[in-house]
C-alpha cells in the first residue's frame, strides 16, 4: 500500500491526505463527544436516581417504622412512571427486603440479590453499573436514627439508544463533510499542484527538445515558486554552457577544415614532388611512398608499403652511411646527402 501511494499521481496523493486528515479529525472529535455524552448522562441519571431514593425513602420511612408492607409498595408502584427505574428495594434495619418495585421491563427479579443487598452503605456511594443498569444506596434516617435503606437500580438503555442515533449523525456527517472536502479541494488544489505539473511538463519538453532557451512562469513566492526560480536558473545555466560549447565547436571547426586543407595542400606537393619520397616508421617499416618512388625503384604502392626500408639497399654505400641516415633521422634532426637505389 505504501508502495502504491507512493506512485500514485500528485493529485490522488494530496486528496488522501486531506481525506485521512479530515476523517481523523471528524472522528476524533465525535469520539469526544460520545465519552463526554456517557459521562454526562451517567452523572445525570446519578443525580437523579440519588435524589428520587431520598424521596422514596422519605416517603416510606414511616411505613418501614410501623412495619407497615402494603402501604411502602403502593407508595414504590408510583415509580412506574419512571420508565428508567428497573428496581427500587426498600431494606430495613436489618438489611431485610421489607418492600420492593421491578418493572414490567425488568423482566422480573428475586427478592433482593445478594450483591445488591451486601453493597448498601451508611450514605448514598458512587454506582456500580453493569452493561445497560446503574445502581446507587441511600439510607435513610428518621429522627437522626436509621430505618431503612432505598437500594435503585436504573437502566442505561435510553443512553445506548442516543449513542446509536449519534453514530448514524456522525456517520453522515462524515459522508457530507467528505463531499463537501473533495469539492472544496478539487477547487482549491490546482493552486498547489498546477505550478508543479507545468514544470513537470515544460521539463519533459526541454528534454525531449533539448531547447534550453524555455523559462517556466512562476509569480508564487513559496517553495514553489522557489523551485521554479531554481529550474529557470539552471536552465540559463545549461543554456551558457551549450552556447560557449557551440562557439568552441565552431571555432574548432574552422581549426579542423583549415588543417585539412593544409594537409590536402601538402598531401598534392608531395604527391607531385619530382623526388622520390617514402616515409618510414622508426623501426624501418614502409608507410608511404609516392608517385615518384613507383617510377624510379618499380615497386608498386602494395608492394613497398609494409616492407622493411632494407629493400633500398643497392651495396652503393656502406653501413656507416646508413647508420649516419638513421641516427639522424631518429634525432628528429633533418639528414641531407645523396642516396642512391
Amino acid at each position: 500500500m505504501i508502495g502504491a501511494f507512493r506512485d500514485a499521481p500528485l493529485k490522488r496523493k494530496l486528496m488522501i491526505v486531506v481525506m485521512v486528515a479530515s476523517s481523523a479529525v471528524v472522528i476524533v472529535a465525535s469520539l469526544a463527544m460520545a465519552v463526554g455524552e456517557v459521562f454526562s448522562y451517567r452523572k445525570s441519571l446519578f443525580s437523579e436516581i440519588s435524589t428520587l431514593g431520598e424521596i422514596v425513602g422519605a416517603n416510606t420511612a414511616a411505613a418501614v417504622t410501623f412495619a407497615d408492607r402494603k402501604a411502602a409498595e403502593e407508595t414504590l408502584s408510583a415509580l412506574r412512571v419512571h420508565p428508567r427505574i428497573e428496581a427500587v428495594y426498600v431494606l430495613s434495619a436489618d438489611n431485610r427486603v421489607f418492600a420492593k418495585y421491578i418493572s414490567m421491563d425488568a423482566g422480573g427479579r428475586p427478592d433482593g440479590p445478594r450483591e445488591t443487598l451486601s453493597q448498601a452503605r451508611e450514605k448514598t456511594v458512587p454506582a456500580r453499573e453493569g452493561k445497560f443498569e446503574l445502581k446507587t444506596t441511600v439510607p435513610i434516617f428518621l429522627d437522626g436514627q436509621k430505618v431503612s435503606t432505598v437500594v435503585l437500580v436504573a437502566n442505561m438503555k435510553e443512553l445506548w439508544s442516543r449513542l446509536a442515533w449519534f453514530l448514524a449523525v456522525t456517520s453522515a456527517f462524515m459522508l457530507g463533510s467528505f463531499s463537501m472536502v473533495y469539492l472544496v479541494f478539487s477547487r482549491l488544489q490546482g493552486a498547489i499542484t498546477g505550478p508543479i505539473l507545468h514544470l513537470g511538463r515544460a521539463m519533459r519538453d526541454i528534454s525531449r527538445e533539448k531547447d534550453y532557451s524555455v523559462r517556466v512562469a512562476g509569480e508564487s513566492g513559496d517553495e514553489i515558486g522557489d523551485l521554479i526560480k531554481g529550474f529557470n536558473e539552471m536552465l540559463g545555466q545549461i543554456q551558457l554552457r551549450d552556447e560557449h560549447l557551440g562557439r568552441n565547436r565552431e571555432e574548432l571547426e574552422e581549426k579542423v577544415a583549415l588543417r585539412t586543407a593544409e594537409l590536402q595542400k601538402l598531401s598534392s606537393a608531395v604527391e607531385q614532388n619530382p623526388a622520390s619520397i617514402v616515409i618510414t616508421s622508426r623501426d624501418g617499416t614502409i608507410e608511404y611512398v609516392n608517385p615518384r618512388f613507383v617510377e624510379m625503384t618499380g615497386y608498386t604502392l602494395d608492394e613497398a608499403v609494409g616492407q622493411n626500408s632494407r629493400i633500398l639497399k643497392t651495396g652503393v654505400h656502406d653501413d656507416v652511411f646508413y647508420e649516419n641516415l638513421w641516427k639522424t633521422v631518429l634525432a628528429g634532426e633533418l639528414w641531407q646527402g645523396d642516396f642512391c637505389n
